[in-house]
């Protein structure tokens, strides 16, 4: 289960900071790492999809250590983490203030062994029964391979792994049974999805079926989780589970995640410690998005809960207007929104109004002569304009960002742009703010009302969105185009 760890360990997110500890009487953990000496490791948690430094630990010659403080650790799941990444994960269930643990280099996972922690003595017992009858169904699996199809022989070790997999079912159930407010439990129960009905149980067997479970799962999905716990909050369990329903149980558009994150945000609202988990893992999640469109998610996330929710206060003033600065920022030029209008001038020093553009669909192109990117693009945008500026009736507003006006106008005789080619280098517009211009090249596809269809991608992805619209809007012009082109096609 344990390999090694993740090389991005990082302390902070960009826009919060997080409180480690909980008031009460402290702790004291011992540490014994046979095969280190006189060195450093480091205490962290799991928060998110993340993991967090939390302290050092100096270790002596013999590889002894001591972690201790005053202040309680909040409940999760942690990890010692050694200088050469490799590491061990342990519970803080709230309740234990006082254990030991012991391993070595050679095996830290199998050879670790935590004393005077029933919790953990738990999480290690069940973790090496499951690794024992994994490694039973791994050799049945690798001989089953091996043999002939509907052998004699591959019937028994079916039913062997059958037998393994009943067996760990029927112990893990016992477990849980008999430690339902284990921490471990919790964690175990929390990753584990809802059972089907009986009827929804053969599911492939046609599509109502089908359907049917799909909206059994979205409706139930979290049923297994106790969002009062508020240990989950520090277990990589949560974040697995909220990216889990946000990608295979939403619809893919800004409208249903926000939904969907709402969901999520109200069941975990009571648990303040899950509470701010969950929002600060959704606002990175969203804040990062490569999904075109989903930054309307972040801009959702901002608006009905950092700038109104009362429960947020572990976000201090500074970092709080960096949030909805960069909402505002976002905001003009999200999906659906009428774009920005810009009237710069032209190479001939004439200006050009978007808005007084009548085509049915215009692509903005804002780039810069020194960009690389921009000059590899150059040719795929040439290409998307030959290609459609009759067929469709497209049109290019290339906007330059480009400060020095002769530098501008010379990339634009060199290159022969065939389209409107516009700059404003004395900033008397305001696009690039309006148009969140941080980098180039930036594209967005605009539609005859100049309402935005896509953004922030590139040419060669720009034509299929084009003609799907296209077909979509204009049917009748999409049926002579295409009856155009098959006859084009006829020997």
């Amino acid at each position: 289960m344990i390999n090694s760890i993740k090389a991005w360990i990082v302390f902070l997110l960009f826009f919060t900071t997080l409180s480690l500890y909980a008031s009460s009487e402290g702790y004291t953990y011992k540490i014994h790492i046979d095969g280190l000496k006189d060195t450093t490791v480091l205490l962290a948690y799991h928060y998110g999809d993340k993991q967090f430094i939390s302290d050092t630990i100096q270790l002596d010659k013999n590889g002894k250590g001591i972690a201790k403080s005053e202040e309680d650790l909040l409940p999760g799941m942690y990890i010692i983490i050694a200088p050469n990444k490799d590491y061990f994960e342990f519970f803080v269930d709230g309740e234990e203030s006082a254990f030991s643990m012991e391993t070595d280099t050679s095996d830290f996972f199998n050879h670790l062994k935590i004393k005077g922690s029933a919790e953990n003595e738990l999480y290690l017992n069940d973790l090496h029964f499951i690794q024992k009858e994994r490694g039973k169904a791994d050799s049945l699996n690798a001989k089953l391979a091996a043999l002939e199809n509907d052998s004699t022989a591959q019937k028994l070790i079916r039913e062997q792994l059958k037998s393994i997999d009943e067996k760990v079912l029927s112990e893990r159930k016992k477990l849980i049974d008999a430690h339902p407010n284990s921490l471990y439990i919790k964690m175990l129960q929390a990753g584990d999805d809802v059972s089907l009905p009986e009827d929804l149980k053969d599911f492939n067997k046609d599509e109502q079926t089908r359907q049917a479970a799909y909206n059994f799962y979205q409706n139930h999905f979290f049923d297994n989780v106790d969002f009062t716990c508020t240990g989950l909050a520090r277990t990589p369990v949560m974040a697995k589970r909220y990216d889990t329903f946000l990608e295979k149980y939403t619809t893919l558009q800004p409208d249903s995640v926000n939904n969907a994150c709402d969901r999520i945000i109200a069941l975990s609202h009571d648990n303040y410690e899950l509470f701010r988990m969950t929002l600060v893992y959704l606002l990175n999640k969203y804040a990062t998005s490569k999904i075109m469109g989903f930054d309307a998610v972040y801009v959702h996330l901002v608006d009905n809960y950092y700038a109104k929710d009362t429960a947020i206060d572990w976000v201090d003033a500074a970092n709080l207007y960096k949030i909805k600065s960069r909402a505002d920022a976002i905001r003009p030029t999200l999906l659906g929104n009428k774009a920005p209008d810009m009237n710069l001038k032209d190479e001939h020093d004439n200006l050009v109004d978007l808005y007084g553009l009548k085509n049915r669909y215009v692509v903005l192109f804002f780039w810069d002569p020194d960009c690389g990117h921009c000059k590899k693009e150059l040719p795929h945008l040439t290409k998307l304009y030959e290609d459609l500026k009759d067929k469709v009736d497209l049109e290019i507003y290339a906007a330059s960002v480009e400060t020095d006006i002769e530098k501008w106008k010379n990339a634009v005789e060199q290159y022969h742009f065939p389209w409107i080619n516009v700059a404003d280098p004395t900033f008397k517009s305001h696009f690039r703010e309006d148009y969140d211009i941080n980098g180039t090249p930036r594209l967005f596809l605009l539609d005859k009302d100049k309402k935005i269809i896509a953004k922030k991608i590139m040419s060669e992805q720009m034509e299929g969105i084009i003609m799907k619209d296209f077909e979509k809007n204009y049917p009748e012009a999409a049926a002579k185009l295409n009856a155009a082109n098959s006859d084009s096609t006829k020997p």
